[in-house]
Formats: structure tokens, sequence, C-alpha cells
């Protein structure tokens, strides 16, 4: 892991510079020095596990994917509230991915994050430049979705998108997959009209017959609170 290295590598490189002055010393001085050396290693690695330990355990990762209009991040704050008092984050893979492309297209971040039509002015080219930069590295936008210092019980993540998505947070963290689905009828009565190019496209596309662990339908043929007291249960279960 990223991070597990990076908080022991102080002590990693403490112990290489040691050695190269032990090599040095005459051989009097060389025997109290070793053991100076070797002490204050073992203090970084100990240091370094600790932090490890206690700042990159986040105890659960909820992965929520759906369509557009489908209510991800309806859901994702419906299931923030009901995990209470549990420590609980809502992030998103594409709140990365926008606060990049605002930055390098002089945009306003906030307007495209939000609910309204900017976002949707602008989302055909930032799919694109998302798509460019994600063939060059497919977890780029992954891998500062969630904060290093996050010390939550449970982080939801409101977007995944690709396989990739889901791959690198399984790879990293327990996780559990929650599908949200809502009719098409619904959805339109939401606002969703259905855009070539953005409809069609592998960022709503991808994970369509991916396996999850489980499915909410966010419409009204079914009650949502019931199905999140399931989601709730099973997160429990992993915690």
């Amino acid at each position: 892991m990223d991070q597990f290295q990076a908080l022991i590598e102080p002590g990693r490189q403490f112990a290489k510079d040691s050695i190269r002055l032990v090599k040095r010393c005459t051989k009097p001085d060389r025997k109290e020095y070793q053991k100076i050396a070797v002490a204050t290693a073992i203090g970084f690695a100990i240091m370094g596990f600790i932090g490890f330990f206690s700042n990159i355990m986040v105890r659960a990762v909820v992965l929520f994917s759906g369509k557009r209009k489908s209510g991800k991040d309806y859901c994702s704050e419906k299931l923030k509230a009901a995990l209470s008092p549990l420590k609980v984050s809502i992030h998103g893979v594409s709140h990365s991915l926008k606060a990049l492309y605002a930055q390098d297209h002089g945009l306003n971040y906030s307007e495209l994050v939000s609910d309204g039509p900017y976002k949707e002015i602008h989302r055909a080219n930032m799919i694109r430049w998302g798509e460019g930069v994600r063939n060059a590295q497919p977890d780029y936008f992954c891998r500062v979705t969630i904060p290093p210092d996050c010390t939550d019980d449970v982080v939801i993540i409101s977007d995944c998108r690709r396989p990739t998505d889901i791959e690198y947070f399984q790879s990293h963290y327990n996780t559990l997959k929650v599908r949200v689905t809502a009719s098409d009828e619904e959805r339109q009565r939401r606002g969703f009209v259905f855009v070539d190019g953005i409809d069609d496209m592998p960022s709503e596309c991808a994970l369509d017959d991916y396996p999850h662990d489980m499915i909410i339908v966010n419409d009204s043929s079914c009650d949502l609170d019931d199905q999140l007291s399931s989601v709730v249960q099973n997160i429990k279960r992993v915690l």
C-alpha cells in the first residue's frame, strides 16, 4: 500500500543512512553507534506502524453505482443518516475529476458538482477529458477520492462508474457494492433525457452488468428506507 510505504519510509531511510555511517566509524565507536542507530530506526518503524493502523483503517467503504437520475447522491445521504452514530463521510470519484477539470479549463467547480444546468453544459467535454486521463491511468481519480487523513468508520463513494473504480477500492478497503436503480419513467420525471455521447458512454454503461452485492430500487415501487436498513445491516457485518 502506498500510504503504508510512506509511513515506514523514514525508518527505512534512516536505517540505510545509519549503515553507511557505521561503516565509516572506527571500531571502538562502531558498536555503540550501531546500538543507537538500530534503536532509532526501530522507533521510526514503530511510529510508522502506529500511524498506519490509526489512520488508514477506514473500516468499510460503500461503493454506489447507478445511471444518471437514479438517485445515487440522495441514497448516499440517506444511508449516511441511517448509519448514525458511526462516523460517515461521502466522497465522489467525479469530484476529484471535476476539480481538476475546472482548474484546467477555468470553470466553476461548485457549479460542476451541483445538479444545475451548468454541469450538463460541460458534461460531454468533461467525459471525453476524463476518459483520456483514465485511459492513461485507470485509478488516477480514485487515488485522490478518499483523503489520506480520513479516519471515518464508513466512507460512501457515491459515483463508481467503471470496473477499475471498484477494483481499486476493493484492493485497499473492505467494501460493499450497491447498485442504485430506478425505472426509466421515474428517471424521466427527475429530468432525465437520453443524450448521445453521454448516456451511451462507459461512464454510464460500464457497470450495467457488473455483479454487485446489493441492488436498491429507488422509485415509488419500493420502500427505500427498508432497503437502506438492509444495507446498514450488511455494512455492520463488514465492520
